[in-house]
């Protein structure tokens, strides 16, 4: 079987170049037209940065609370804290456009697309898939059998323009940079975090923080915080809103016929 199709995600850091066509905007790269965008361009690739302040907050909180840790071991543990509570909340989204080519099932998904909409930036790691829309809000059955590779159910006849909304997690940082994550989890979630950290430290053995009492209560509230986030992603952040359901036109009266598809899967 030959490799996976690569996801069109339609022109890399366009300015003033035309998006994916069923976003319906003028001359922009994002922006579909119910956001009322008409003329609007998209970012230039690579101009698009995240911001240090959340994430040096937390480690700088980790160093004053919790005398004798070292630089290293604090990376270590946001990276481990950061993994869990997006792996377990499912909360960091990202609805990558592209194409669906006719006879195709396998798309290898890329994420930090400048179309992209949800948490683009940073790029983060897929680890799932929520769903995948046409423009016409139906569904395409898909699942994600090997992140990042999507696998539709049924090949496609024609070529559509859809939205994959996938799932995801934070990346191994390189160079001993802190780990990259959106700013707004950080803003909305800071005290269960936190607590994460210290918790995740405080609980090692032997060390001069070292705290079993305080690390389990501190770990506790993390969980706590990780199953908040959880509720408001299949909430979508709606409040007093219902529980996110499966859309019915995207559910399939049958699961048979799922399997690994031989034939015409390429890539370009």
């Amino acid at each position: 079987m030959d490799e996976p199709r690569y996801w069109q995600p339609g022109p890399s850091g366009a300015t003033g170049g035309p998006g994916v066509e069923f976003l319906g905007v003028t001359g922009a790269a994002t922006g579909p037209a119910f956001f009322g965008v008409t003329g609007a361009t998209g970012p230039t690739a690579g101009t698009v940065q995240s911001q240090k302040t959340h994430r040096q907050y937390l480690y700088d909180r980790a160093r004053v609370e919790l005398a004798g840790v070292s630089d290293g071991m604090i990376r270590l543990v946001m990276f481990d804290v950061f993994h869990e509570f997006f792996n377990d909340s499912s909360l960091w989204l990202e609805a990558i456009p592209g194409q669906v080519m006719p006879g195709v099932k396998y798309y290898y998904l890329v994420p930090g697309q400048p179309q992209s909409m949800g948490d683009n930036v940073p790029e983060g790691r897929i680890i799932g898939l929520a769903g995948i829309v046409q423009a016409n809000h139906f569904g395409i059955s898909a699942d994600m059998p090997e992140p990042p590779v999507m696998r539709l159910q049924f090949a496609q006849s024609n070529e559509v323009s859809v939205w994959a909304t996938v799932i995801k997690s934070v990346k191994i940082p390189h160079n001993n940079e802190l780990p990259d994550v959106p700013y707004w989890v950080v803003n909305t979630y800071e005290p269960y975090i936190l607590a994460g950290i210290k918790g995740m430290l405080q609980l090692q053995t032997d060390k001069p923080y070292s705290d079993q009492k305080m690390g389990q209560l501190n770990y506790q509230r993390f969980r706590q915080g990780v199953n908040i986030g959880r509720v408001r992603a299949m909430c979508r952040n709606s409040w007093g809103g219902q529980a996110w359901a499966y859309p019915q036109q995207f559910r399939t009266a049958s699961q048979r016929g799922w399997g690994v598809a031989i034939g015409n899967n390429r890539m370009f």
